[in-house]
């Protein structure tokens, strides 16, 4: 199996993750072109030139290993067995790339508990003596993770698009592809409320966290054909959680 760990310090600089959400939409076609790009998700069938994609459900690893199986050697997926109740296939050869995952329940676990979990893994992440057997946590966003790839892949800024931190309907795709109308329509608004405050959380702590490491990590969009920051929309005052 590959690692995640041998792209470590690979990509110095500004490295992009490209979300789902509708502000991704409205990017240019020729954005990837000379830089570094992480897809999240479905977004290898809007963009598939993107330097990397990451993956945080199987049904989509299956759809790329039997549609377009030579984008596996840029896939970055989470590793069974790490990945307690997900059982993800193992016939894709030794192509993709592998990150040791554990997902955080943001159902059930405390906000202090999960906020102890991240600021321990970013310190295991950026000691050298522990950082290859790490494991990474996400509150329930592959988001998270594709920021700790991007921070071992060396960048000092991190640039999220389409990572939108309201909880709006993902029009890029749901206009296109069936999974995301079919899950429309099982995600409740309450829930929904849940998983969007969770991804502010855990991204203002990663924020945060890797800030003191000369990391730094904003949202951006484009309004006029310019490529704008924000500051930190991530921010949020208090954490829903299901009763």
């Amino acid at each position: 199996m590959r690692w995640v760990e041998e792209l470590r310090d690979k990509h110095n600089g500004e490295i992009f993750i490209f979300g789902c959400g509708p502000s991704f939409g409205k990017l240019p076609r020729d954005f990837t072109k000379g830089r570094i790009t992480i897809g999240l998700n479905w977004v290898f069938t809007k963009f598939p030139n993107c330097t990397y994609f990451c993956m945080g459900h199987d049904n989509i690893a299956k759809a790329i290993r039997d549609d377009s199986p030579e984008f596996l050697k840029k896939c970055i997926f989470i590793s069974y067995p790490y990945t307690k109740g997900i059982t993800w296939p193992t016939d894709y050869n030794d192509d993709p790339i592998w990150i040791k995952w554990a997902s955080i329940d943001g159902l059930r676990t405390p906000p202090k508990v999960a906020r102890e979990r991240f600021k321990k893994m970013v310190k295991e992440m950026m000691d050298p003596g522990r950082r290859e057997n790490c494991i990474h946590f996400e509150y329930l966003t592959i988001l998270h993770t594709a920021i700790e790839v991007a921070v071992i892949m060396g960048a000092t800024q991190i640039s999220l698009i389409g990572c939108d931190p309201q909880p709006r309907r993902q029009e890029f795709h749901t206009t296109s592809i069936p999974y995301y109308v079919e899950a429309d329509k099982r995600i409740n608004k309450h829930l929904q409320k849940i998983v969007f405050n969770l991804m502010r959380a855990g991204t203002g702590w990663l924020i945060e966290d890797f800030k003191p490491y000369g990391v730094d990590i904003r949202h951006c969009y484009f309004k006029d054909g310019v490529l704008k920051y924000n500051l930190n929309p991530y921010k949020t005052i208090g954490i829903i959680q299901n009763d």
